[in-house]
C-alpha cells in the first residue's frame, strides 16, 4: 500500500518502483433526490482528487480522461472499471474514486 500526505509531500509507506498506480476518477453532481437537494461539488472534488493524485507524492497516472457530471453513465464507468482491471498487470495498485450520491436500491433474488 501506498499512502500518500498531500499537505506534507510525504511517502509514508514505499511502493516497488516497478508497480504502477493507476486511478481512476469520477465526479457526478447529479440531480436532486427526493429531500436531498443536488451535490454541488462533486465535479471539482474529482479534479482536487485527481490533481492530488498526480503528485510527485502519490505518483499515480489517471487511467481515463475524465468522467464528469451529465456526460457519465453508468455504463461508461463499468466500463471504464472492467477496463482498468483488464490492463491491471502483477504489482500494480488501483484506486477508484467515485464523488455522486446514489439513489439506493433493494436487490432481491
Amino acid at each position: 500500500m501506498y499512502i500518500c500526505n498531500v499537505s506534507t509531500g510525504s511517502s509514508e509507506v514505499a511502493v516497488a518502483a516497478s508497480s504502477r498506480r493507476l486511478a481512476l476518477a469520477v465526479g457526478v453532481n447529479g440531480q436532486p433526490l427526493p429531500g436531498r437537494a443536488a451535490l454541488k461539488h462533486a465535479v471539482n472534488d474529482r479534479q482536487d482528487i485527481a490533481q492530488a493524485l498526480q503528485q510527485d507524492c502519490c505518483g499515480f497516472e489517471l487511467f481515463s480522461p475524465p468522467l464528469l457530471d451529465e456526460q457519465v453513465t453508468t455504463s461508461q464507468v463499468r466500463d471504464a472499471v472492467l477496463d482498468l482491471a483488464d490492463r491491471l498487470r502483477d504489482g500494480d495498485f488501483a484506486l477508484f474514486f467515485l464523488m455522486n450520491r446514489v439513489k439506493p436500491r433493494l436487490w432481491r433474488n
